[in-house]
């Protein structure tokens, strides 16, 4: 099965975890044809790497539904959330489950969140893209890209009025935007603090509590 609770266990054992909290999971996987069951402990964002015209999805008692999927498009689903995954062609995907508290800490409740299949919104994606790769850059650049995941997961289920942003949120905004400008690119600590006017310590320090 694609995402079942005994293949989760396994990823989880395996896998790389970001923070001291172990708030994020990370992996990359390649998968037979084929699919079946799966389970979610946690708000997980699933990215297909391959194309999947005849990819179904059905959850908890819905029906099985025709979703196809293309290359860079997945589903966000929320803590809890289960179901029956298929697709007739070998599968690349890359899951990432996001803990119920890095997402409270964050303003935001795991099980509220809406599923979403299809396209994902673009930064998101590449953070999850990227986050089986934020542990290489020291435990402070991953505990840090950690909370801005959460936080712009959060801001997409839920976004903020544009009246709540304080000077404070309006300097992160701008590192969010930066990051969102060279997604392409490996970007450091330093170069997203700098982007916010921050120390690299005082950036790190407001982002998890924004």
């Amino acid at each position: 099965s694609e995402f079942s609770t005994n293949q989760h266990a396994v990823i989880a054992e395996h896998s790389p975890y970001i923070g001291v909290m172990r708030s994020i999971i990370a992996h990359r996987a390649s998968l037979a044809a084929g699919g079946g069951p799966f389970a979610l402990p946690h708000v997980t964002i699933g990215v297909f790497l391959v194309d999947q015209p005849t990819h179904h999805l059905s959850l908890g008692a819905t029906r099985r539904s025709h979703l196809p999927l293309h290359r860079n498009e997945g589903w966000l689903l929320p803590e809890g959330a289960d179901g029956v995954c298929e697709y007739d062609n070998p599968l690349e995907v890359v899951t990432v489950s996001v803990a119920g508290a890095l997402l409270r800490e964050a303003g935001g409740d795991g099980g509220a969140v809406v599923p979403v299949v299809g396209p994902l919104d673009p930064l998101l994606t590449q953070m999850a893209l990227s986050a089986d790769r934020f542990a290489a850059g020291g435990t402070l650049y991953a505990e840090t890209m950690a909370h801005a995941l959460a936080a712009h997961l959060v801001a997409v289920v839920r976004p903020q009025p544009a009246d709540l942003v304080g000077i404070d949120d309006r300097r992160l905004r701008r590192a969010i935007e930066y990051v969102r400008a060279h997604l392409g690119e490996d970007l450091s600590l330093e170069a997203m603090a700098a982007e916010a006017a921050m120390s690299g310590s005082h950036f790190a320090k407001s982002f998890k509590a924004a």
